[in-house]
């Protein structure tokens, strides 16, 4: 029996009991038939109750078994802080010093005492044989456990254990950024009260101490589970700024990821030069600095020498994400990269990846080499050909269908144009042109037929539009045509009918030609000394007075149409450029809807706690529209024969695209606003081929280039990042590209929101990518584009990368302000 009657359990009763008093009370229960297993076991209500080690021992001694409701309760006990003697009296009676936790999270015991920051217990459980190195069911070590603590005495005695820095768990994170983040996952961090809270959306508005500041609804948080405070990603850690110097103690015992990640998390918090002085910088993060420079000069010597593409590319990149003052070996090794990009790319003729590397070439600024400017010629030559082929089946297309006016066109364009001589040299040059000719004669022989006016004049106009006058059919049209108006002239005389007669003579004064034609014909005269009876004119005025007369009034009013066409297009230019104050609405919900307040090394100043729409602007860019839309539909062919496997326009899931989700206020998607604001018979875009609108930070004078119709979006924001590769890079928040924008006289920044086609996305999750392969598999593989999951490593943000200028096209400007 585990009780006596009116007395408790033997648990209970054990409360309080040290020594030889404990054994006592144990031996007697025993004696009256205590039983140590079963329902009513005493060992896990006694753990449960904090029983004091001497009552365990005692229990354990008499053969209380340890299961694994012991088990929980004993790693559940050791997580809150309990005296060592407890552990050791388990591990003297067989537990194992590696037992882990039967739950689904499979904590370790070294993990639960790590918890605790027991470093007496922590030091016993390495001298029994603590595996340093075992995980959790979530890939953590202890190591990841007391870095997310930032304990430097426990992270010091797993180091000198064995323990590895640069294992990652299963969200990709080493031990350097679990001290960073003060987390163990992107959804688990550390809360003041030591406890772990997990992240949650906000339901309604709360104040965040930690932020100091309202968060509000909608907001991803974190809530301690002792105090219910909120915080977000912006919030410094509990145990700032203790967890960088642990951050960067453990990066020394690292590799170069390692020493970059703790470098940035000091810079991003304040913690390195040149926010800190350097006198004041704890000399763990100067190591890591110091160790960090010596690593990034190492690698690029090697890197130089070697002549090696994807290691220059990496250590550049590394160079530029971690901070570090510019190196000596910096600029040759962007020199040797970017000539090394170019000679392949001009060898390889591939448009893409002659794009990838004269992009690079750009934002690297070396655009004075002889293998840059014979990249431009390749690449000119490259279109050129691409351009003579489509135009060459074009024609063939327009051929068959009978199309004078695009084979005119067409026909036009390989007359004039630089590809002209390629293309006049293709048999479909000829063909078309014959086809044309045969068009423009069958029009002539229809019309001379159907005896119709309108036709006459069409088939004519025609003709002589396309060139054709000197053909036999046309001058027996004219002629016919010539015929008709002076009969209708001849008969608008004899009706005596003055409005009639003056539309007639109106007619021959439109067409010189025909009105030279006419002065001849007896018929003609006739028509004017009846007209001029009409008028009650004296006998002195002249005929040509007559004719000026009329030809002036309908000059007269063809320019006033004209002039009135020109001020209704203006006005409808003004309308289309500058948005109505509806769609202004729309954008600030986009605006407040994308915006997340989290600092990342981009960030220059203060996090701003919205962003307001002052003024948005339509761009249109016809040449820049054209290429896009060609880009666009290359990519559908593509996707149609291999569909793309990650796609971002799910509204259910968590990973839609942010800017393709139904805003909450509206319950609208913004492209399905913009659609309806301007009656377009389809949606603005295609998200079956992932494209969507993304925004694109900039600054003010390349958004007066933008208004001027001169903005390359290839060198907008070209110093921003470049972990993905050198490409154009796009995110799905405002929070993000506001880091790139900077304020003008005003006080407002400006920011581009462009419809991007991303196609088949490449996603990575990974903290240092292979930036050399992500380039290749979009230039030279099946990719168009690169997603780079830094919310899910980082909780910061997913950027979208394209290789090609021509998969963007800037559609809005958008002006706005920061609030703080």
């Amino acid at each position: 029996m585990g009780c006596s009657a009116g007395r408790g359990t033997l648990a209970q009763r054990l409360e309080g009991l040290d020594g030889e008093a404990a054994k006592a009370l144990v031996a007697k229960e025993l004696q009256k038939g205590l039983a140590l297993n079963g329902t009513d076991a005493p060992l896990p209500e006694a753990v449960r109750r904090h029983v004091k080690a001497a009552g365990l021992e005692a229990l354990l001694a008499a053969g209380a078994p340890i299961c694994e409701e012991v088990l929980v309760a004993l790693l559940a006990r050791l997580r809150v802080g309990e005296d060592r003697a407890v552990v050791n009296v388990f591990l003297d009676h067989g537990m194992d010093v590696n037992t882990q936790d039967p739950s689904p999270d499979a904590e370790t015991l070294l993990m639960a005492v790590i918890r605790s920051g027991d470093v007496a217990t922590v030091e016993d459980l390495l001298n029994r044989g603590a595996d340093v190195m075992k995980t959790d069911s979530k890939g953590n070590t202890p190591l990841h456990v007391a870095a997310a603590r930032a304990d430097e005495a426990i992270v010091d005695a797993l180091l000198q254990r064995g323990a590895v820095v640069t294992n990652k768990n299963e969200d990709g994170h080493s031990a350097v950024m679990s001290a960073r983040l003060a987390s163990l996952a992107p959804n688990l961090r550390l809360s003041g009260a030591g406890g772990w809270a997990s992240k949650e959306i906000l339901a309604h508005k709360v104040f965040g101490k930690l932020d100091k500041r309202y968060l509000n609804a909608g907001e991803e948080v974190w809530r301690c589970p002792t105090s219910g405070d909120c915080w977000t990603a912006s919030s410094p850690p509990p145990s700032f700024p203790r967890n960088h110097q642990v951050a960067a103690r453990l990066s020394l015992a690292g590799d170069a990821f390692s020493l970059a990640d703790a470098v940035e998390g000091a810079w991003l918090s304040g913690e390195a030069p040149p926010m800190k002085d350097q006198r004041e910088v704890h000399p763990a993060i100067m190591q890591a600095i110091v160790k960090l420079v010596q690593v990034l000069q190492s690698e690029l010597r090697a890197a130089l020498e070697a002549r090696d593409r994807a290691k220059l590319s990496a250590g550049l990149e590394m160079l530029r994400y971690a901070k570090v003052a510019q190196l000596p070996e910096e600029e040759a090794a962007t020199r040797t990269l970017v000539s090394l990009e170019l000679e392949e790319a001009i060898q390889s003729r591939s448009e893409l990846e002659l794009k990838q590397a004269i992009l690079s070439a750009h934002q690297y600024d070396h655009r004075g080499s002889r293998l840059y400017k014979e990249a431009l010629e390749t690449l000119q030559q490259v279109m050129e050909e691409k351009r003579v082929e489509q135009m060459a089946r074009q024609l063939a297309d327009a051929a068959a269908r009978g199309d004078l006016e695009t084979l005119h066109g067409l026909l036009q364009a390989g007359h004039s144009s630089q590809a002209g001589l390629s293309l006049r040299s293709r048999p479909e040059f000829g063909e078309a042109e014959a086809a044309l000719k045969k068009g423009v004669r069958q029009s002539l022989q229809r019309a001379t037929h159907s005896g119709s006016r309108r036709q006459v004049r069409q088939a004519c106009a025609e003709a002589l539009q396309y060139g054709f006058s000197e053909l036999p059919e046309y001058q027996r049209l004219v002629e016919l045509q010539r015929q008709l108006c002076l009969q209708n002239l001849e008969d608008a005389s004899q009706q005596r009918k003055e409005e009639t007669l003056h539309e007639r003579l109106k007619e021959f004064i439109e067409d010189p030609d025909l009105l030279d034609w006419g002065r001849k014909e007896a018929g003609f005269q006739t028509a004017i000394q009846v007209y001029k009876e009409l008028l009650s004119l004296p006998p002195y005025f002249e005929d040509e007075q007559v004719l000026s007369k009329i030809s002036q009034s309908y000059t007269v009013k063809r320019e006033e149409l004209k002039d009135q066409r020109l001020k209704e297009e203006f006005k409808r230019k003004l309308e289309r450029t500058r948005v109505s104050f509806s769609f202004l609405v729309a954008f600030q919900e986009l605006m407040d809807f994308t915006y997340r307040r989290v600092r990342t090394k981009d960030r220059r100043g203060d996090v701003p706690s919205r962003l307001i729409v002052e003024e948005a602007i339509v761009v249109q860019n016809l040449p820049n529209f054209v290429e896009y839309m060609r880009r666009r539909e290359e990519i559908r062919k593509h996707c149609k024969a291999s569909p793309p496997s990650t796609m971002l326009n799910d509204l259910h899931s968590r990973s839609v695209c942010k800017t393709f989700a139904k805003l909450p206020n509206s319950g609208k998607q913004f492209h399905s606003v913009w659609r309806d604001a301007h009656n377009l018979p389809v949606d603005p875009i295609d998200a079956e081929i992932n494209e969507y609108y993304l925004f694109h930070g900039t600054r003010p004078e390349a958004a007066n280039a933008i208004t001027e119709g001169d903005f390359r979006l290839d060198l907008a924001g070209s110093n921003a990042g470049t972990l993905y590769g050198r490409g154009v890079y796009f995110s799905e928040s405002t929070g993000k590209s506001d880091e790139y924008a900077t304020e003008d006289s005003r006080g407002w920044c400006c920011m581009l929101v462009c419809r991007v086609t991303l196609g088949r996305i490449l996603y990575t999750d990974e903290e240092y990518p292979n930036t050399n392969a992500l380039v290749r598999h979009c230039t030279k593989g099946d990719n168009h584009s690169v997603l780079g999951d830094r919310e899910q490593i980082r909780s910061t943000f997913r950027e979208m990368i394209v290789f090609d200028t021509d998969q963007a096209y800037p559609e809005f400007l958008v002006w706005y302000s920061r609030q703080h």
